[in-house]
């Protein structure tokens, strides 16, 4: 489970290219795309600077959200959630 801002986030069914995502060794510089519904506004959770998770925040509250990189990821590269 991903947890955004303390509630739980729904991965959108849109595939990265090259098939790398979160738990798939994703080369340096990916980033996951973040829809928040709460502020209708995209945002981008960049690599951590260790490589063990995605961390990005909600462009209208600045709740974090963070998505942890390892065995049994996805390759869906866009995640929406919201913070209230």
């Amino acid at each position: 489970m991903v947890e955004l801002g303390g509630r739980e986030a729904a991965a959108v069914g849109v595939g990265g290219a090259g098939g790398g995502g979160a738990g798939h060794g994703d080369a340096p510089g990916k980033f996951l795309r973040l829809w928040f519904k709460c502020s209708g506004k995209y945002a981008r959770a960049n690599r951590a600077a260790d490589g063990s998770a995605y961390v990005g925040r909600c462009p209208k509250c600045g709740a974090s959200a963070t998505f942890p990189i390892g065995p049994g990821g996805t390759s869906v590269r866009v995640v929406e959630g919201s913070c209230r």
